[in-house]
């Protein structure tokens, strides 16, 4: 169970990374303020970074969630 944990725990990382560097991406497209480049950024935000942002979500929520821990009285 642990080892499916972590398997999932690496592919949210790796979605992150990839999410991550297409935001970038976006936003240095819109920074450049050409015409193409912002349909280019909203074709990137829409069909990449949304979608994979979906599919993290997806992952979150089959991950096991880890047993509350009691620690005594405050």
């Amino acid at each position: 169970m642990e080892s499916g944990r972590n398997e999932l725990e690496q592919w949210v990382l790796h979605l992150e990374q990839i999410r991550s560097a297409v935001v970038v991406c976006v936003a240095a497209l819109r920074r450049q303020n050409c015409e193409l480049d912002d349909d280019v950024a909203n074709v990137l935000q829409r069909s990449v970074a949304d979608r994979i942002q979906t599919q993290i979500e997806c992952l979150e929520g089959a991950l096991p969630r880890p047993a509350p821990v009691y620690c005594g009285p405050p």
